[in-house]
């Protein structure tokens, strides 16, 4: 899990006395570690790293002497649980489901330390994400080298979370790993420079006792002159081998003397140059210093740049929701205008039928007039075949009666004389019933 990592005892220890560091630089009163499992002391701290979220309101919720009540100490946790986890998804986006999950019942039963230490660690990640996290930061930067590794630590656990930040964290991580070669170099740099200076203070010993073995051998010569003149003076030709002697002591001295000289110059050239480097050595632990000071401002400029760029992902998302919503009202209006031509093609049909329907309207009475006059003439003319069927009934009739007429005239010749006028008033008769049939 993601504490064991690091190991529950030391991440408790180290982020109770972070807690307790904060809670002392706000203004409040030393509290007991023991007593940590009721919730109170997680509280004050939430409240005074952001007193807009973590309010005087929901702080008079939290009951601070919980006397030892189970019950209690358990309410208080769950109070601190929910806001918690509410500032997380809320307010820094961050989801915790890939966090181990705490049991704030074993926490206000047992003490639980593994809990306790997860708890704290949600509390450490707002104080990196609050407004003013630089100020924690240092304080963090302030604190002993094994507290400060384990903080560190536990900080580089939550930014794994983080998951649209895996580059700054890889960045974090890199300048982690910068800063521990700038310390491990330092530290060699400052062992190194313990050891040129060993070695200057031997070489400076060792010069001395040169210095003084040449003021020996100098006194020394000084004696065996002295000697040589005394023995010149009072010796006769006879000692001339004993002097030859002391001239060869003498020469062997001069030469050891300048040997020694020579010697003398080269350590203090040696001197000179390791004087140089431990300068030089110096002035590099004086810039690895310098960068070590700014390592502090990195990291709280590479926090800004993280919350920048979990702002600029933000306006990222609502600019490309805004797109969207953008393209989609362009499409309604292309939908629309399509519509509208749609719509304005249908009216132009309508007015059309509409046109049509009224022409047809007109040509519909006039047919019911045509009809009505055509039933007027076929009734007509049914009724003048009628006539006409009646007048040729008639006419058949008057030629039959005519027929007879004439068999009667050749049957009674005798009445030839008579036959004319009757032929005459029988056709005047028949011409006058034609002529009303034609009619």
């Amino acid at each position: 899990e993601m504490v064991e990592e690091i190991g529950v005892s030391d991440l408790y220890n180290c982020l109770t006395k972070w807690l307790e560091y904060c809670l002392s630089t706000g203004g409040h009163s030393a509290f007991d570690p023991h007593t940590i499992s009721d919730g109170v002391a997680i509280a004050d701290c939430l409240l005074q790293l952001d007193s807009h979220y973590f309010n005087a309101a929901w702080r008079e919720k939290i009951i601070s002497d919980t006397a030892g009540n189970k019950r209690l100490k358990l309410n208080n946790l769950k109070h601190v649980q929910r806001r918690i986890l509410e500032y997380y998804n809320g307010t820094l986006h961050i989801s915790l489901d890939k966090y181990p999950p705490l049991d704030i019942t074993r926490i206000a039963e047992q003490g639980s330390e593994v809990d306790l230490a997860r708890l704290l660690q949600l509390v450490l990640g707002i104080a990196i994400h609050c407004d003013g996290k630089e100020q924690y930061i240092q304080a963090i930067m302030g604190m002993d080298q094994e507290v400060q590794h384990v903080v560190m630590g536990a900080i580089q656990q939550l930014m794994t979370l983080e998951s649209p930040n895996v580059v700054a964290g890889d960045e974090y991580k890199e300048l982690e790993e910068q800063h521990r070669q700038v310390r491990a170099e330092v530290s060699v740099l400052r062992a190194e420079k313990e050891r040129l200076l060993q070695s200057v203070h031997e070489l400076e010993g060792n010069l001395r006792s040169v210095v003084e073995e040449k003021s020996d051998l100098a006194s020394e010569l000084e004696n065996v002159r002295a000697q040589l003149k005394e023995a010149q003076s009072s010796l006769s030709d006879s000692n001339t081998a004993k002097v030859q002697q002391l001239q060869r002591q003498f020469e062997a001295a001069k030469l050891d003397k300048l040997r020694l000289e020579n010697e003398r110059d080269d350590v203090k050239a040696h001197g000179r140059e390791l004087e140089a480097q431990v300068e030089g050595f110096q002035q590099k632990i004086q810039e690895l210093a310098a960068e070590n000071e700014q390592i502090p401002i990195l990291k709280d400029s590479l926090e800004e740049m993280k919350y920048l760029d979990s702002k600029v992902k933000n306006y990222e998302n609502v600019i490309n929701q805004y797109k969207k919503k953008l393209e989609d009202a362009q499409e309604m209006r292309r939908q629309m205008k399509a519509l509208e031509e749609k719509t304005t093609a249908y009216l132009q049909q309508n007015m059309d039928l509409e046109e049509e329907l009224r022409r047809l309207s007109n040509t519909s009475s006039e047919v019911e007039k045509y009809k009505q006059r055509m039933q007027v003439l076929e009734k007509d003319l049914a009724h003048e075949k009628l006539k006409l069927l009646e007048s040729s009934q008639e006419t058949e009739d008057k030629s039959l009666e005519l027929e007879g007429v004439r068999a009667e005239l050749m049957v009674s010749g005798g009445e030839e004389i008579m036959w004319p006028v009757k032929w005459t008033k029988r056709c005047a008769s028949i011409g006058v019933a034609s002529s009303e049939g034609e009619r």
